[in-house]
C-alpha cells in the first residue's frame, strides 16, 4: 500500500517540531508517523517534561483525550523472557516500559485533574487517559511465534505493523484505532475541557512555537 504523505499543515503539531541528530532511528519513525499521519488538531510530544514528568512520546487528541508511548527497541524477546514452557499458564508479562508508561500516563493525569480542580472550580468532569508500549523492532507475527502475545498486555502494546507507513497493513485510520484501543476510559471530551488541556500542556514544555502566543 502507498501512504501520501501530508503537507506540513495537515500534520499533527509536534514539540520538538524536529528530532535531534542522536536520537534513535526508531524514535525518529514513531515520531514521524504520529506527525504525519495523526489529525492536525493533535498535539505530539516527544521527551517533553510535562508536570515533572518527561515520557518518550504524549499524545493530545479532541477524539482521544491523554496516551503516552514508551518505546521498547528489542528484536530478540527470547533473550529477555524465559521461555513460555517455564512460565505459569496465567503468566501476564509487564515490562519495563509499560510500567513506566503508566505511570506516567497516571501521575499527569492527576496532575491535570488537580489543576483543572483548583482552576476551573469543576469536580466533576471526564478526561480520558491511556498507556502503551511500542515494540519497534518486532511484528505482530513475531509476537505469536514466540507465544507471548497471550502473555503480553496486548491492548497496551503496538508493533512495528502500526507506526511504520511502510507496512502492508498501515494506514492512518489504522493508526488512530491503535490508539483509541489503549484508552482505559473512553469518553467523550467537551471542547472548552480539551482547549484547557490542550492550553495547560502546551504552557508545561519550553517552546517559542507560534501556539504558544
Amino acid at each position: 500500500m502507498i501512504i501520501k504523505k501530508r503537507d506540513e499543515e495537515d500534520m499533527a503539531n509536534s514539540f520538538p517540531k524536529h528530532l535531534p541528530k542522536d536520537a534513535h532511528p526508531e524514535n525518529k519513525l514513531l515520531f514521524h508517523t504520529l506527525k504525519q499521519y495523526l489529525p492536525p488538531d493533535y498535539l505530539v510530544f516527544y521527551q517533553q517534561t510535562l508536570f515533572g514528568y518527561q515520557p518518550e512520546f504524549t499524545i493530545i487528541g479532541p477524539d482521544l483525550g491523554l496516551i503516552v508511548l514508551e518505546v521498547e527497541h528489542l528484536s530478540h524477546l527470547s533473550t529477555w523472557y524465559p521461555p513460555y514452557s517455564l512460565m505459569h499458564p496465567n503468566t501476564v508479562i509487564i515490562t519495563p516500559a509499560l510500567l513506566r508508561a503508566r505511570n506516567y500516563a497516571c501521575q499527569i493525569s492527576h496532575s491535570l485533574q488537580q489543576k483543572i480542580q483548583h482552576t476551573q472550580g469543576s469536580s466533576s468532569f471526564s478526561f480520558p487517559y491511556g498507556y502503551g508500549i511500542v515494540f519497534t523492532q518486532l511484528y505482530q507475527e513475531n509476537l505469536k511465534q514466540k507465544g507471548l502475545a497471550s502473555l503480553l498486555h496486548c491492548p497496551y502494546v503496538l508493533t512495528r505493523d502500526d507506526i511504520d507507513p511502510c507496512s502492508r497493513s498501515f494506514s492512518s485510520e489504522a493508526l488512530l484505532q491503535c490508539l483509541k484501543k489503549l484508552i482505559a476510559n473512553p469518553c467523550p471530551i467537551s471542547v472548552s475541557l480539551l482547549s484547557y488541556i490542550m492550553k495547560t500542556a502546551l504552557l508545561q514544555v519550553n517552546t517559542k512555537d507560534p501556539l504558544m502566543n
